[in-house]
């Protein structure tokens, strides 16, 4: 795609609407062509540009500042300078002027005082009620008619006026399109010197783009906050009168248009969550195999079973698979929205959970041909290794229910795991050096020495991620804020174990307030199914495969993420160039 292609040609916007979906489906792309749209607006490149000129509409607006001046309704203020050449953001059409904001508009701003505040009166509007870009009176704190008067004569609000916030979130400009009947404290209050030859839409549009340079400049501050000064220096490209009212229209056009855009996309992937959900709830509960239905079972229920089989549900999602997990739509606003990521990372991320469940149900893998169990083997080897270890056996060890497969086992964690306390090691004990120390979740520094020589399986013991799984290298040292993981090595892959343990809840014991703590008291009892050794490899073996696919598809995903990311930037670049 050429990018000169994109560039809105002046009367003829119907090649650059054409690339809106594309750009809409681009990383943040909505929000990005909302704020492109005011881009080209204010720069003159949305309308074609009128014959008229603007310095007969400065000079009027001029001549009117100054009668007010004269009859004290406004203040005169000490003369700014010409815009420099430094301050022009960007060029803009002859027949346009550069001016100060105050040159063309009223500046104040609210009370700094704290007036008290009462149950009832009028309303006293922060930065807060315009928070959302609109004004919203449903959470503001009154103040007495009195101060409410006192207030209006520094600051009084007037329909069409607009606010604009100083503190905090800075921006969010807001015209007054109610008969306001409020006062303002800590906000920019932008007023007209003659309304008739004003146009306030198009001062929002450009005090919207405006807030977003005065954030990236005031980024890094304790708080965020912009001087009564600056906004009345602001330099702001001034229009010719009815060029302003064409461009506030094609603006209106556009927006509706990406707002259409933005509710069908959260609609897609609204539709695309939904399916990823319901694939995998038919994956997880399968109707039974065929073979396994009851003597009254109808012919139409054996075909419906058979329908909503896990291999014909799985066929299901093969065949969906690009639209499941390639999809770059953004989620949903109000869904833990967040730049980069999309609905595709989402729905790679439940299949990843979902490749576990089916592992440890059996459901991935087929049984080998001749494989037998025993469970008074099972038992006498499970107790040798307990003796070994000096760690009491449970009672419960027995074969599969029905929602298992066959010679899988179902047991206490007690049965088949033993676990103890690491070595205690501060922060200020460690020697410089490369052995990976082991905390509450992973690694958590580095040492000259290990207290294991042997990869080991680490269970968090205090904290927040108490009970979270890991497998160390092979040198490393444990601390006392997890366990050291032993097991009957013969009967047990310690891979399969990993995923076990990963998947097994080991917090669900844990109900304390204070700091969660987990022991081998609340972590034996859990109840476990395991698989033949055979089994358990051939299990860790498709986990490791798909896994991998997982990984590939994550990747796939950010790389049409960082593409989209390009072609938005250099598409801007070319359109406000």
């Amino acid at each position: 795609m050429k990018m000169e292609g994109l560039v809105p040609e002046a009367g003829n916007l119907e090649n650059f609407i054409k690339q809106f979906e594309v750009f809409a489906r681009a990383p943040g792309g909505v929000d990005e062509l909302r704020v492109l749209i005011l881009q080209i607006a204010v720069m003159g490149k949305l309308v074609e540009n009128s014959n008229d000129n603007s310095e007969r509409l400065l000079n009027s607006l001029k001549e009117k500042k100054d009668q007010l001046i004269r009859s004290k309704a406004v203040k005169q203020l000490k003369k700014l300078g010409e815009v420099t050449e430094n301050e022009k953001r960007f060029s803009i059409p002859s027949n346009w002027l550069w001016t100060r904001a105050t040159d063309i508009f009223d500046i104040r701003d609210g009370t700094h005082d704290s007036p008290k505040y009462l149950e009832s009166g009028y309303p006293l509007v922060t930065s807060k009620n315009i928070s959302s870009g609109q004004l919203d009176l449903t959470n503001v704190k009154y103040i007495s008619e009195e101060d409410h008067k006192k207030i209006s004569e520094r600051s009084k609000v007037d329909k069409k006026d607009i606010l604009f916030a100083m503190i905090g979130s800075i921006g969010n400009p807001v015209i007054i399109n109610v008969t306001p009947d409020f006062s303002v404290k800590n906000v920019g209050l932008f007023k007209y010197y003659d309304l008739n030859k004003s146009v306030p839409e198009f001062l929002l549009l450009y005090l919207k783009l405006a807030s977003v340079w005065m954030k990236e400049e005031a980024s890094g501050a304790v708080q965020s906050f912009v001087s009564l000064g600056k906004l009345r220096s602001l330099p702001v490209p001034l229009p010719p009168l009815e060029e302003q009212k064409r461009i506030v229209a094609k603006v209106d056009e556009l927006m509706s248009l990406c707002a259409t855009l933005e509710a069908q996309q959260q609609q897609q992937a609204q539709t695309v969550l939904r399916a990823n959900t319901a694939a995998i709830n038919a994956l997880l509960n399968p109707a039974p195999q065929s073979g396994q239905n009851s003597p009254k079972t109808t012919e139409k229920e054996t075909n419906t079973t058979s329908e909503n089989s896990f291999e014909n549900n799985w066929q299901r999602i093969a065949q969906h698979f690009s639209t499941l997990y390639g999809c770059t739509l953004p989620m949903a606003k109000g869904q833990g929205r967040k730049k980069k990521h999309l609905v595709g990372l989402e729905n790679v991320k439940a299949l990843r959970q979902v490749i576990a469940e089916l592992a440890l149900k059996g459901m991935l893998t087929k049984r080998g041909e001749g494989e037998k169990i025993s469970l008074t083997k099972i038992r006498d080897s499970y107790s040798s290794w307990a003796t070994s270890k000096k760690h009491p056996l449970l009672p419960s060890i027995k074969l599969s229910d029905n929602n298992l497969p066959k010679l899988w086992i179902q047991t206490q964690l007690g049965n088949i795991i033993a676990i103890k306390s690491g070595d205690g090691l501060t922060k200020s004990q460690m020697e410089v050096g490369k052995v990976p120390v082991y905390g509450g979740n992973g690694v958590t520094g580095y040492h000259s020495s290990g207290n294991v020589k042997n990869k080991t399986i680490v269970i968090g013991r205090v904290g927040y991620y108490c009970g979270s799984v890991h497998l160390t290298e092979k040198l490393s040292w444990i601390t006392d804020n997890a366990f050291l993981t032993s097991y009957p090595e013969r009967e047990i892959n310690r891979d399969f174990l990993v995923l076990l343990l990963k998947n097994s809840n080991l917090q669900q014991n844990e109900h304390s307030t204070a700091q969660p703590v987990i022991s081998g008291k609340k972590v034996y009892p859990i109840m476990v199914s395991l698989p033949p050794l055979e089994e358990q490899k051939r299990i860790v073996t498709k986990v490791d495969q798909l896994t991998t696919l997982c990984d590939q598809l994550e990747q796939q995903l950010t790389q049409s993420y960082s593409d989209a990311e390009k072609l938005m930037q250099a598409t801007v670049k070319t359109l406000v160039a």
